[in-house]
C-alpha cells in the first residue's frame, strides 16, 4: 500500500498550491507571503483507491493536506477488529498534526478515491508552527473540533439505538460526502465502512438498509447507499436525541442540504 508518485500535473503550479493553502482551515488567516511559503515548501503525495498515504504504526514525520479525493482514518486493533475515526475531504489537514513528536500514526489514512495531498515534513512544520500565533491557533481550533466530534460519537453509542445512530451517520455523510445522482444522494461507503463508523454489525446495517429501503428512504447498493428521503431518516435519527440542550445537529445538517450549502462542522 504504497505511495503512487505521479507527474507533475499543471493543476500543481503554485498558484493552485497557494490558492488551496489559502482555503484550507489550517492555513486561514495566514498572509500570502506566508502561504506562498508553505506553498513553495509542500510535496505531492497521490495514491489510488484503497491504498494509503501512512499505515498504523509508521513514524509520524508529515504533515498533509488533502487537495482531491476523500480519505478514511482507520484504527486495527490486535483482534484484527477495525474502526474508521473519521473521514478526511479536501482542505482538511490530517497526519501528524495531532501526534507528539517523536510518536507514529494512531491510524491508517486509506484513500476511497484516487487523492492527492500537499506534505510537509513534521520537524520543518513545528518549527514554522511555533513563531505563528495564527498557525497555532488554527491547530488547536482543528484538534478541538475532532475532540467535539469523538464526544458525540461517544454519547451517540452510549445512548442511542443502532437505528437511530445508523439513520445520524447517513444524514452526516450526506452533508459531508454526499454526491448528487438521480433520486437523490449517493454516499460511496460499503455495508461493512457503515457499520465501523455506527459502531454496528454488518449483518444490523444490511437489515436496516433493507427495511428502509422498503420505506423508500435508502436505495441500497453494492458498495454505496443513496439517500432518497433526507427527512424520514431524520425523523428516524431524532427518535434518541443526545443534544443537551443545544441545537439539533441533525436539523443543522438537513437544512444545509435543502438549502445547497456545506454543513457547519
Amino acid at each position: 500500500m504504497g505511495e503512487k508518485r505521479i507527474p507533475v500535473h499543471p493543476a500543481d503550479r503554485l498558484d493552485f498550491r497557494r490558492h488551496l493553502l489559502a482555503r484550507a482551515p489550517l492555513f486561514r488567516g495566514l498572509d500570502g507571503d506566508s502561504c506562498a511559503a508553505f506553498a513553495r515548501l509542500a510535496q505531492d503525495r497521490r495514491v489510488i483507491r484503497r491504498e494509503g498515504f501512512f499505515q498504523q504504526g509508521d513514524p509520524a514525520d508529515e504533515v498533509f493536506v488533502l487537495c482531491a479525493g476523500r480519505l478514511k482514518m482507520t484504527q486495527y486493533e490486535a483482534s484484527g477488529e477495525q474502526v474508521i475515526l473519521r473521514l478526511t475531504v479536501p482542505r482538511e489537514a490530517f497526519g501528524a498534526l495531532d501526534v507528539e513528536p517523536g510518536g507514529v500514526y494512531p491510524a491508517c489514512a486509506t484513500a476511497l478515491e484516487s487523492s492527492h495531498a500537499l506534505a510537509w515534513d513534521r520537524g520543518a512544520f513545528d518549527a514554522v508552527a511555533q513563531e505563528s500565533p495564527v498557525l497555532l491557533r488554527n491547530v488547536v481550533r482543528i484538534l478541538a473540533g475532532r475532540a467535539r466530534g469523538l464526544e458525540q460519537r461517544c454519547r451517540e453509542l452510549t445512548l442511542e439505538r443502532v437505528p437511530s445512530r445508523l439513520a445520524r451517520e447517513l444524514v452526516r455523510l450526506q452533508c459531508q460526502i454526499g454526491r448528487p445522482a438521480e433520486g437523490g444522494t449517493l454516499i460511496g461507503l460499503s455495508r461493512e465502512e457503515l457499520a465501523q463508523l455506527a459502531g454496528t454489525t454488518l449483518f444490523t446495517v444490511s437489515r436496516l438498509l433493507g427495511e428502509w429501503q422498503d420505506r423508500r428512504l435508502v436505495s441500497a447498493r453494492r458498495e454505496a447507499v443513496l439517500i432518497a428521503d433526507a427527512a424520514g431518516l431524520a425523523a428516524i435519527g431524532r427518535e434518541d436525541p443526545v443534544t443537551d440542550g443545544k441545537p439539533d445537529f441533525l436539523s443543522r445538517n438537513l437544512i444545509a442540504v435543502k438549502d445547497g450549502t456545506p454543513s457547519a462542522r
